[in-house]
C-alpha cells in the first residue's frame, strides 16, 4: 500500500522519500514474486491494482509504483482512507506492506491498525530523510514558494518544535504499533532500499547490482 502524501516528494540525500518508497515497494514485489504470492497494490484516490501472480502481476504493481511516486498525484484521499479500503479488500492471512510518511501514519486511528494486524501479516515502512531525523544545530534556510524562511535550529525551542513535527511521530509509531501486531521499519532516504526487509528475512531481499539498481531476477 502506498502513501502518496505531498511530504514524501522531498529529499536531501541520495534520493527523495518518494523514490525510496518506490524502490522499497519494488523490493517487496520481487520478494513476493519469488514466493509465488499474488501481488496487488493500493493507494487512496484511485482503484486498486487487482491481485495477480507471476511477472504479469509484478509488472502491473511496479508500473503503479512508478506512476504514483514520479510526482505527487492530483488526488490523494489520505492514508487512513486507503487503510480502510484495504481492510475491506484483503483476504485473511494476506501480507500487507504499507509505505508511508510518519506524518500520515500517526493520524490513523488505533482501531484501524489493530483490525488490520488481527487478520494480516502487517509491516509499516516509514520513510525518513536524514535532515528530518537529525537536523544541524545552526540556522537553516528554506524556500517556501517565493519566500525564504530561516529556522534557528541552534535554539532549543525551535529544535523542540522540529522534533515534534518530524521525529516524534515516527518514534511514537515505532513504540506503539508493535504492541498492536505490526512490524515497524524506519527507512532513510540514504539507506539501502532493501534494509527494511532484510531485517525481517535476509533471504528474501534481491541483491543490488553494482550500479545501485535492484536485480529483477527471481530465483
Amino acid at each position: 500500500m502506498a502513501d502518496t502524501a505531498s511530504v514524501l516528494y522531498f529529499g536531501t540525500r541520495v534520493r527523495f522519500k518518494s523514490v525510496q518508497a518506490a524502490r522499497a515497494g519494488a523490493i517487496a514485489v520481487w520478494s513476493a514474486l519469488q514466493s509465488g504470492d499474488r501481488i496487488a497494490a493500493l493507494r487512496a484516490g484511485e482503484p486498486a491494482i487487482p491481485p495477480a501472480t507471476g511477472l504479469r502481476g509484478a509488472m502491473r504493481v511496479l508500473d503503479a509504483l512508478v506512476r504514483w511516486y514520479a510526482r505527487p498525484p492530483q488526488e490523494d484521499a489520505g492514508l487512513a482512507d486507503a487503510l480502510e479500503h484495504a481492510q475491506r479488500l484483503l483476504r485473511p492471512g494476506a501480507q500487507l506492506v504499507v509505505l508511508a510518511d510518519a506524518s500520515s501514519a500517526v493520524g490513523v486511528p488505533t482501531l484501524r491498525w489493530t483490525a488490520l494486524a488481527r487478520h494480516h501479516r502487517a509491516t509499516l515502512v516509514l520513510l525518513q530523510d536524514p535532515l528530518e531525523a537529525s537536523p544541524p544545530r545552526r540556522e537553516l534556510a528554506f524556500r517556501a514558494g517565493a519566500r525564504r524562511v530561516e529556522l534557528g535550529l541552534d535554539h532549543a525551542g525551535v529544535r523542540a518544535r522540529w522534533n515534534d513535527a518530524f521525529v516524534a511521530p515516527a518514534h511514537a509509531l515505532a513504540r506503539t504499533l508493535p504492541g498492536l501486531g505490526w512490524q515497524v521499519r524506519l527507512l532513510s532516504c540514504d539507506a539501502d532500499s532493501g534494509d527494511w526487509l532484510r531485517r525481517q528475512d535476509p533471504a528474501a531481499v534481491p541483491q543490488e547490482s553494482s550500479d545501485g539498481g535492484s536485480s529483477p531476477v527471481a530465483g
